[in-house]
């Protein structure tokens, strides 16, 4: 995979084939900002058997230490930067602390925007220090269903030319059942009954600025820091 990959011009981050290549990310130059990514996962099958090793291709582990070295590394390099986390718990809106303490570290140490995934449920959605923490947007495409799988959630996020955010707005969609190939956007009562929830978990948890328009919720304001005790809701 990681050959077709690259035979075919497609970058990749969170895999390699060996350590050193899964670490440090990559850079995309599509004009302004030049953007950043790295990749990690929390778990694997089988005990982290394809980890990656200095003689054998797999993927990157989130080890803490290791995360917050390549963030500091990339950072350099691009001034706006992308950490793609697999972590936190399956099947539940609810948020584990390790997670949230994670990602705000990943923030001062300098990334942009953390969009996490594991979970399967989109999950309340934060701005902390003025940069975006999405814990999980839900599924986007996958065939395998569980009773707690339900609607979920693409983002679009706008930026400036120097980087900062200028809005980022988030979208239900139906990406089950006949549109599990096929997500669409959902304009309807369904969807907005998940932007109602999300928007007042969020609101709840970390006291996000989100405005519930039409059919989306945005946020404009990234000026302001959460820093709370509470952690999870039921």
């Amino acid at each position: 995979m990681i050959n077709v990959l690259k035979d075919n011009n497609i970058k990749f981050v969170g895999g390699g084939v060996n350590t050193e290549e899964t670490r440090y990310g990559e850079t995309i130059e599509l004009g302004k900002p030049n953007l950043g990514f790295l990749g990690y996962a929390a778990c694997c099958n089988y005990f982290f058997m394809s980890r990656a090793k200095s003689d054998q291709p797999g993927i990157l582990r989130l080890f803490e230490p290791v995360v917050l070295d390549d963030i500091r590394f990339i950072k350099k390099k691009c001034p706006f930067l992308i950490v793609a986390s697999h972590f936190d718990i399956e099947n539940t809106p609810k948020i584990d602390k390790n997670p949230i303490a994670l990602a705000r570290k990943m923030v001062d140490c300098g990334a942009d925007l953390i969009i996490g995934s594991h979970g399967h449920v989109p999950k309340p959605i934060e701005v902390y220090d003025g940069k975006l923490i999405i814990y999980c947007l839900g599924n986007l495409v996958s065939t395998y269903s569980k009773k707690a799988w339900g609607s979920n959630l693409v983002v679009e996020v706008i930026l400036s030319d120097s980087g900062k955010y200028e809005n980022a707005r988030f979208y239900p969609i139906d990406s089950g059942n006949k549109h599990c190939f096929s997500p669409c956007i959902m304009e309807n009562k369904e969807g907005n009954k998940l932007l109602s929830e999300i928007k007042r978990n969020s609101e709840k948890l970390f006291k996000t600025p989100l405005l519930l328009d039409k059919h989306f919720l945005e946020i404009k304001n990234f000026n302001k820091s959460t820093t709370f005790s509470s952690v999870s809701y039921g």
